[in-house]
């Protein structure tokens, strides 16, 4: 027994130097760095594998059982680093910041982004100038300019477009020209110019008062060349000038026109049988008695040739054919005196001399009921259509961007914007202790406190980018960080669909702190709470007012209306107005004081009845004395005072 113990020892000493050998050999394959490169157009590829950055961690298992008669059995086991997402300095990446980083087993690439060249390792990739390089898609009357990784095209000016593509832009319709008064303007491919109006002329650089004539001939020559079907080659800006200074000669040569003569000019070639007619625009004095006739005679009396049909010294005129001239009809669209593009319409259409119609109104804009009138324009949040495909999509506002443009803005409360969209995502608000990040103790400085230092910057991106990986969140936020170590305080947002718990991502933050060893977090730190609610357009109702307060929706409510979602109406209690009533004086009533006045009135006049009886009876035995006694009568008293 002691025999086979010992062997049993031996054998387990023996397979424990067997490991310790194989280890050492490993250290010193792996020891030495190895560096392979692929090269392609743009990118160089690095592999780089060392020992200490453990592309290739071997982990040893030791598996024993009950039975003494079984040896150990040892088991390796290969673990790749993501160098891409670690944060242990010794195995991160060399990427260069313009560059992606990709891993692969036991190793990982650098591939420079978009708009950028070389081999992706740090600093190697520089931007490309795609203007300088002719790679840009800019339109060949567009202006490329150079950003970094990028570039823009702008189209030049007399032109509109997006740059990619570019277009004549017409100056003139449009009214973006700086012709004066008396001037029209005349668009041309990639700008315009300025000519006077019909029955004006320019003297002195100014247009002024005159009298303009169309002269219309048929050519069957025209300096030289043939004019029957060959418009292409004769009607150059350069040949219209040298005919229009011939036929100047030829009227200016008249003593009846020459004296009132100011200027020719070429308005129009056009192909017709057997030649190509011209129209000459003749400008005359204002003050000029000359008639039509006169100058048509004056021009044909001009011709030499022994036909008098050329205008010298090489337009022959088409035999059979009249010289005519005529008062020349005033087209508005082309004498710029349209008001169309003003009515907001892309078109003017001459019908008759000083007579014109608008056709088609501006994109963003609407016909008019009455003909004749402006264009409206389209304002798209107006049709409920178009605020409703906002709601639906999660936005609170549509907004007026011009005529027949709108966008949507503002998610709902609780929503959050990705890309251009508003999404319900989940939302858990976390905190968490940092201990050890790269390999070293987190110590917190006051860098971390503002969030525009490069410090922030750096441990945001790292912590987000671990976060990330370890919950596979949508978004993530840093909020900030605190003294205690490093305390985080984070915000992660997952799709609604993934019906993530607090306690599932908390586990799977620390299950990737330690199986990463990128950085260490206080496990009694990690805590996630789920603060996701959301307003819909249904939540709060009669134009009500939603909001997220402690993640709970909050109402508020329009006057006239109650209630957690504002569907209650407010019941306004029915107003009665009292009657006013003079209170009566203390200690009687007022019939008592109705029954006292009416008493002492009937006393009054009781009295005075009474009065004149007694005052009618005592006149009365006053008189009956008097008559009774006669004057001789004297009482015997009274004779014996006598």
């Amino acid at each position: 027994m002691f025999f086979t113990q010992g062997i049993h020892i031996v054998t387990m000493e023996l397979g424990h130097l067997i490991l310790i050998c194989a280890s050492i050999l490993l250290v010193g394959v792996h020891g030495q760095t190895t560096e392979l490169y692929q090269t392609t157009e743009d990118t160089t590829t690095l592999f780089e594998t060392t020992a200490e950055a453990a592309a290739t961690e071997f982990q040893t298992t030791i598996e024993t059982t009950t039975d003494d008669t079984t040896d150990p059995v040892v088991t390796e086991s290969a673990a790749d680093i993501d160098e891409c997402t670690t944060f242990q300095l010794e195995n991160r990446h060399n990427c260069d910041d313009l560059a992606t980083c990709s891993n692969l087993d036991g190793s990982y690439t650098c591939t420079c982004n978009s708009g950028y060249s070389g081999n992706g390792l740090d600093g190697q990739c520089q931007n490309i100038d795609e203007c300088v390089n002719g790679t840009d898609s800019c339109d060949t009357n567009a202006a490329c300019t150079d950003t970094a990784g990028s570039y823009t095209c702008t189209c030049d000016a007399g032109y509109t477009g997006n740059g990619m593509t570019c277009a004549d832009a017409d100056e003139c319709f449009v009214k973006s020209d700086n012709c004066t008064d008396n001037e029209k303007c005349i668009n041309n491919v990639g700008g315009f110019t300025c000519g006077c109006q019909t029955n004006f002329f320019r003297v002195d650089g100014v247009c002024t008062g005159s009298v303009s004539l169309n002269l219309v001939v048929v050519f069957s020559q025209i300096l030289g060349m043939s004019a029957v079907d060959n418009l292409t080659a004769v009607d150059t800006a350069a040949n219209r000038i040298e005919l229009a200074d011939d036929v100047f000669s030829v009227l200016n040569s008249s003593s009846t026109v020459g004296p009132d003569l100011l200027g020719v000019a070429i308005t129009d070639m056009t192909n017709v049988t057997n030649g190509t007619s011209v129209t000459f625009l003749v400008d005359l004095d204002a003050a000029t008695t000359l008639t039509e006739a006169q100058v048509s005679q004056a021009f044909v009396d001009g011709l030499t040739g022994a036909a008098n049909d050329t205008v010298a010294p090489d337009s022959l005129i088409e035999s059979g054919s009249t010289p005519t001239v005529a008062v020349p009809d005033i087209n508005p669209c082309e004498e710029g005196t349209d008001n169309c593009y003003a009515l907001n319409y892309q078109q003017c259409v001459y019908e008759s001399s000083n007579v014109f119609s608008c056709m088609t109104c501006l994109s963003g804009y609407a016909a008019p009921s009455v003909v004749g009138e402006a264009c409206t324009e389209i304002f798209p949040c107006d049709n409920s259509t178009v605020s409703q495909a906002c709601a639906d999509q999660g936005f609170v506002d549509c907004v007026h961007d011009g005529p027949g443009e709108s966008h949507c803005e503002n998610c709902l409360p609780g929503w959050t914007m990705v890309g251009s969209q508003c999404e319900r995502l989940q939302k858990f608000q976390g905190s968490a202790r940092l201990e050890d990040y790269g390999g070293m103790t987190a110590e917190f400085t006051e860098d971390l406190t503002n969030s525009s230092s490069s410090a922030y910057i750096a441990l945001a991106d790292d912590i987000c980018t671990f976060l990330t990986a370890a919950t596979g969140s949508s978004i993530c936020q840093i909020l900030g960080f605190s003294n205690g170590s490093i305390i985080i305080d984070y915000i992660l947002l997952f799709p609604e669909a993934d019906n993530s718990t607090a306690s599932d991502l908390s586990a799977s933050i620390l299950s990737a702190d330690t199986a990463t060893g990128s950085l260490a977090l206080t496990p009694s730190s990690v805590s996630l709470v789920d603060i996701s609610a959301f307003c819909e357009f249904s939540s709060c109702l009669n134009g009500a007012t939603c909001s997220i307060d402690s993640n709970q929706i909050v109402c508020a409510c329009t006057t006239g209306y109650t209630g957690s979602d504002c569907g209650t109406a407010v019941t306004t209690p029915e107003v009665v107005t009292p009657i006013a009533v003079t209170a009566a004086p203390d200690g009687l009533s007022t019939g008592a004081i109705v029954g006292i006045a009416v008493g002492c009135v009937v006393a009054a006049i009781i009295i005075v009845v009474v009065l004149v009886v007694v005052i009618m009876k005592c006149t009365g035995k006053s008189k009956v004395g008097i008559r009774e006694q006669e004057p001789d009568e004297i009482p015997l008293a009274d004779q014996h005072q006598h």
